[in-house]
């Protein structure tokens, strides 16, 4: 089928798609380092689309004088359990990327209620690329439309070589019709068994009603779509058949009402509930992003002291590390032979450093533990295909009505201070440190807050005192978290005061480069100090009377 200028297009339709595919022809002719002139690019290209069916002329936006156009294919057939059908495929060509043709969907198929969920999606600032022409449904082909051609390899690479539109249309049609499980980015026979399951046994009949092309089809592209939302549910194509099976019933009485299509409007409304929802676990404010920001803030704090140090000591990285978490703790105090030890400056009798705490890999699984600990505790969803169908309905709504259909879900105030204040007593639960590891961390901003503010505005003690009771209350069933919440809230708001001033964080990140240029210098000290009294009394002279047979008096 090829786009004739006489009786399908008029000329101006026809100049558009001779310029496009010229410019494709001429671009890729340079990206294959070969010459061709205008003149034949252009005869090139009217012998193409009297053989082949171009649609859909779109400017590259990144590009202003690139094209890109689709080339129509056709519907892929080959063979697995059954005989399995696709949706219309076609190439799509983009002038500024000659040699990346993607195979994609159509699009022909689009219901008319598409563009009512898609604009939804948009209002919310939420837009996954909700089009049906973005992807492919084929086994052998990417979410981006990138095939995985295996030995068809060579032939698509020629065709696209030589600029052969036709011969790469007739590849592309050879590799459409072919499947092998082995290779494949997702099984389709897996898929046809559980919906063979679902629609056939127990209940027999519902497989025409439902055919697996359309369940297929639909539920595969939201389930790409998907992957661009954090959903709070994790779902597949066979729970949300269940789903349509379950309901059957009442789907087929609205299909009577509204036509057979009904029963897709119903399934793409009950896959955007699915979606939209969306339980984090954070609160309304957004306490945890805050709380996020300022571990993430100290953590750049501590690097940049570790890499000054580094810089400035000449020592290595790891020395400078636990250098920095000794310092920000007891300042330049307890020079011991174990904090000697931590900094790695002496061998034990194996000739192994012992081990020495890391304050950066404190504060990231400060981080992680919490926010592990918080999706723990979210709200909690309800089953995929216990979903009831006036949720559905509420969502179809919302959508025709032009508002949002993103169904959210936060965490509680209290159970924000579960998660911090657990933490605090308790220690990160998937790590085996100890709790006085843990509320290191506290102590370390106790220090920054006293030296920013010039005095001891807050203690980190009574935060650690509170965090511990909880720990050990069992989950306080009849306590008011928010009355034990006052100490962080206090630190919360001082700390920023601080950091969010850029010359106050660079006058905290001198101060403890200084401290731990002179913690580093006594350490150093003491530990030659102690060398050269080993030293001293390992060969301290002994005056003895010089004695025949005596190996130190026998001198020669």
């Amino acid at each position: 089928m090829g786009n004739q200028a006489t009786t399908t297009n008029s000329e101006s339709e026809w100049y558009k798609l001779q310029n496009a595919v010229k410019r494709w022809i001429l671009s890729n002719a340079h990206y294959q380092g070969d010459r061709m002139d205008r003149t034949t690019a252009e005869n090139t290209a009217n012998a193409f689309l009297n053989k082949v069916h171009v649609y859909d002329i779109q400017d590259d936006f990144e590009h202003n004088t690139e094209k890109i156009f689709k080339v129509y294919i056709g519907h892929p057939k080959f063979r697995g359990t059954v005989n399995y059908t696709l949706p219309e495929h076609s190439l799509q060509f983009n002038s500024a990327q000659p040699s990346n043709v993607k195979i994609l969907n159509t699009g022909n198929d689009t219901p008319e209620w598409w563009s009512t969920i898609q604009s939804s999606f948009i209002n919310t600032g939420l837009h996954p690329l909700l089009s049906w022409d973005t992807t492919s449904m084929h086994p052998h082909i990417n979410p981006n439309g990138q095939p995985c051609l295996g030995g068809w390899s060579n032939a698509w690479s020629y065709a696209i070589s030589s600029g052969d539109i036709p011969s790469l249309i007739n590849v592309a049609k050879s590799f459409l019709n072919t499947w092998t499980r082995d290779d494949a980015y997702w099984d389709i026979n897996r898929q046809y068994r559980d919906w063979d399951n679902i629609f056939n046994y127990p209940q027999r009949g519902l497989s025409e009603f439902f055919p697996f092309q359309k369940c297929l089809q639909h539920a595969f592209l939201w389930q790409r779509l998907a992957r661009n939302i954090e959903s709070s549910y994790r779902w597949s194509p066979k729970l949300t058949w269940s789903w349509l099976a379950s309901n059957y019933e009442i789907i087929q009485q609205l299909c009577h009402e509204n036509g057979d299509d009904y029963k897709w409007k119903i399934y793409d409304y009950y896959l955007a509930t699915i979606i939209s929802s969306k339980n984090t676990a954070d609160t309304e404010s957004g306490k945890m992003k805050k709380l996020n920001s300022t571990i993430h803030i100290l953590d750049r704090m501590i690097t940049g002291i570790t890499d000054i140090l580094t810089e400035e000591i000449g020592c290595a990285y790891w020395i400078s590390k636990r250098l920095v978490g000794d310092t920000m703790l007891y300042g330049i105090d307890k020079l011991d032979y174990g904090t000697v030890k931590r900094i790695h400056l002496v061998q034990d009798s194996d000739g192994n450093y012992p081990p020495g705490w890391n304050l950066s890999t404190l504060i990231q699984r400060m981080s992680e533990s919490l926010n592990s600990r918080a999706r723990e505790l979210r709200p909690q969803q309800a089953r995929v295909e216990m979903i009831d169908i006036g949720e559905v309905f509420e969502t179809m709504r919302n959508a025709n009505r032009g508002k949002s259909i993103i169904n959210r879900g936060f965490l509680s105030e209290e159970d924000y201070y579960v998660v911090l204040l657990d933490y605090i007593g308790y220690g990160p639960r998937w790590h085996t440190g100890t709790r006085s590891s843990t509320q290191n961390t506290f102590h370390i901003l106790e220090n920054m807050l006293t030296f920013a503010y010039n005095e001891k505005v807050w203690d980190a003690n009574e935060l650690i005192r509170v965090g511990i009771e909880i720990s050990e209350d069992d989950y306080l069933s009849d306590r008011n978290m928010l009355d034990d919440t006052a100490p962080f809230d206090n630190m919360f708001t001082l700390f920023h005061n601080v950091i969010d001033d850029e010359e106050s964080r660079n006058r905290i990140i001198y101060h403890f480069v200084c401290l731990g240029i002179e913690r580093y210098t006594k350490i150093c000290m003491k530990q030659l100090n102690g060398r050269m009294k080993n030293a001293k009394e390992h060969y301290r002279w002994e005056e003895e009377v010089v004695q025949p047979g005596n190996p130190r008096t026998n001198v020669a």
